[in-house]
């Protein structure tokens, strides 16, 4: 059981072996529900960022044995993916691409080497360190020229040092969507432009801070090094990896999985995983931050040690049931907004009505007493949100969740769609269905749109346009009574 009452920011999750995944999710999810003051929409970054770091720490040694089979024996075919060895010139880094074989684009798994200095080199190192403290030069300037000299010895005194494929470590592993053939990866396609990565595999800056581009980037635990899996007490783990790209970043990594189990090689992160299961993490946020946390790692070790369904699973599974309760948290604001709007004329796109410096345009157009659509018109998108009244009550009791963007060259959204044609869960732009459920008093996604960055932020961006306008409406118009009953 995880202590939710501690003073610090900074919380220890249980060893990987205690985390009870349902109760976690569970508990996340009820939390949701009664946490008012934010939105829930990126919790699956917690859950996503948690096993990435997880997965990470127990697989590399696999991910990189996988990427010296392709080196090494040539590339693997698998399912229409073509796994190879990446060209790149740094003989610290290895990696692998992913690409289709109708050469659509591809993703790029990089591992940087951490490298070991041979017998040679610690002799050198001694009598460097020796020679700076004689010169009285402080420990912390020491620890930088120390540094920088071994940087500038593995290209000029490269003997010093014991070969890459021999050494214990990996220092950091990045995840990227790169041009080769042809184009990006459908997932990424609507956010990087093609300029951003055109060299992505030719790049020689993998082991900087930044790659334009990646969507995952972990700096492995140096303590669960391999010549640390048999200790009884494995330490205590800060989390390091960041994640641009949620969704892509579950799609590259599931990717890359089925190719570890396909050759055989993810015996080796199941293997690792078991002897490391006594590792606890730690991580800092809030409570929902956590137990997002506790989801993702445990979903991860139950994985053993990789991002396999289990974490999509878990992920989806929460993504939808935070849609539910930020839009339960704002059933209320919603149909308050409804009333200002038709109250006050705002029922046509000629009558809209215009807030936050024009950046927000919103009307209603109803279909009938009990339902109409309104449509919101941010920076962001366009909105459209088909809704149904509770008859009884006049909240929504049924919303379907749309959005178009602004085609490229054009000077509008296209606004002509038919209000009174559903919008299906095969159209383009389709976010979500949600109905009231009257026990449980909230709402429930009954589909959602494709699990994208996109549909991430057009999801968000309603939930903000409509705090955004509601407020609005009242700063203009003064408070309103509650919704009017038939």
């Amino acid at each position: 059981m995880m202590d939710m009452n501690q003073d610090s920011d900074e919380h220890l999750l249980p060893a990987l072996e205690d985390i009870d995944l349902r109760r976690s999710a569970s508990e996340l999810i009820g939390w949701m529900h009664e946490e008012t003051r934010r939105d829930h929409g990126i919790v699956f970054h917690d859950i996503i960022s948690a096993a990435m770091q997880v997965s990470v720490d127990m697989s590399w040694p696999a991910i990189r044995a996988l990427a010296q089979k392709v080196r090494d024996e040539g590339p693997v075919e698998m399912r229409g993916w073509r796994f190879a060895a990446a060209p790149l010139p740094d003989p610290w880094q290895i990696g692998l691409t992913a690409e289709r074989d109708d050469a659509s684009g591809g993703w790029l798994y990089n591992c940087v080497i951490h490298p070991d200095l041979n017998e040679t080199g610690l002799e050198q190192r001694k009598e460097m360190l020796a020679s700076m403290e004689a010169d009285g030069v402080p420990f912390g300037e020491v620890m930088v020229k120390r540094l920088r000299a071994e940087k500038d010895l593995r290209a000029t005194r490269p003997e010093l040092f014991t070969p890459p494929d021999e050494c214990r470590r990996v220092r950091h592993f990045w995840v990227l969507p790169y041009i080769h053939n042809g184009g990006l990866p459908e997932i990424v396609e609507d956010k990087y432009s093609h300029a951003d990565l055109r060299g992505t595999v030719g790049q020689t800056n993998f082991n900087e801070n930044f790659v334009a581009g990646s969507i995952v980037s972990v700096r492995p635990a140096f303590s669960l090094a391999v010549d640390l899996k048999d200790d009884a007490n494995p330490p205590d783990i800060p989390v390091s990896s960041t994640v641009s790209d949620a969704p892509a970043a579950l799609e590259a990594m599931e990717l890359l999985t089925a190719a570890l189990r396909y050759t055989g090689i993810s015996e080796i992160a199941e293997a690792r995983t078991t002897s490391l299961a006594g590792t606890r993490y730690s991580f800092i946020g809030e409570k929902e931050d956590m137990l997002g946390d506790s989801v993702g790692a445990a979903a991860a070790f139950r994985s053993k040690g990789l991002v396999g369904s289990l974490v999509g699973r878990s992920c989806m599974d929460l993504w939808t049931a935070a849609i539910g309760a930020d839009f339960t948290h704002r059933r209320d604001v919603f149909a308050r907004m409804i009333a200002m709007l038709e109250a006050n004329g705002h029922v046509s796109r000629e009558t809209e009505y215009d807030c936050n410096d024009l950046n927000d345009l919103t009307y209603l157009e109803r279909r009938d007493e009990t339902g109409g659509v309104v449509w919101m018109r941010t920076q962001n998108g366009l909105y459209r949100i088909d809704f149904e009244d509770d008859p009884l009550t006049s909240s929504p009791r049924r919303l379907v969740l749309s959005a178009q963007h602004r085609p490229v060259g054009a000077d509008d959204f296209d606004y002509d769609r038919d209000p009174h044609a559903p919008v299906l869960p095969s159209d383009r732009g389709f976010l979500g269905r949600l109905h009231w459920h009257d026990e449980e008093e909230r709402f429930v996604v009954n589909y959602s749109g494709a699990f994208s960055n996109r549909t991430v932020k057009d999801v968000n961006g309603i939930l903000g346009a409509i705090s955004t306008v509601s407020w609005s409406l009242v700063q203009d118009y003064g408070d309103v009574a509650d919704p009017p009953t038939p």
